[in-house]
């Protein structure tokens, strides 16, 4: 019984998240994933008020419905790694606006995306523009590549809230 769960903060070295772990914890707002995470499990947080979500780099796979039904999603942050949106993984996120997204837009359509992903496909999406890189670590965020950046809205822009810092190297 999660009735009354309404943060989780995973700590540092959690590997896996188990199959339907906070699945129907309804008051449930906010989560923090750390970087260590590389597989989430399937329904993990479905039917949750989830409000935004950062995937870590390395996970692969939004798993079957692992954000199912979440009405308070309004942003999602998916890593270069991500290969597969499984089917039903953001259906009935009817709320879901911007997906930040850390890859190319040819990296972007080589994922795969399931059925029942409609908000997906309503969603503006956030990629970064092949003459660019950034990272993201320890609260330093740092811009590299040639040439201008022109975006109307950043990519990291789902992880603003963990810029510390921000260096732009020589060439943007």
């Amino acid at each position: 019984n999660c009735s009354n769960l309404i943060e989780v903060d995973l700590g540092n070295g959690v590997k896996n998240i188990g199959d339907y772990a906070f699945a129907y914890c309804d008051r449930l707002t906010s989560i923090t994933i750390p970087d260590s995470v590389t597989t989430i499990g399937i329904d993990a947080f479905s039917n949750t008020c989830l409000e935004k979500v950062v995937i870590p780099e390395g996970v692969t796979t939004v798993d079957i419905h692992e954000f199912y039904s979440c009405p308070n999603l309004m942003s999602i942050s998916l890593p270069k790694s991500i290969e597969t949106l499984a089917e039903g993984a953001f259906g009935d996120c009817g709320n879901l606006m911007d997906v930040y997204y850390t890859g190319t837009e040819a990296d972007k359509e080589a994922i795969v995306i399931g059925d029942d992903n409609a908000p997906l496909a309503s969603a503006y999406w956030y990629v970064t523009p092949s003459n660019i890189s950034w990272t993201l670590e320890d609260g330093v965020l740092t811009i590299s590549g040639e040439g201008e950046m022109e975006f109307e809205k950043a990519p990291w822009g789902g992880q603003s809230a963990s810029i510390e810092k921000a260096v732009i190297e020589n060439g943007i």
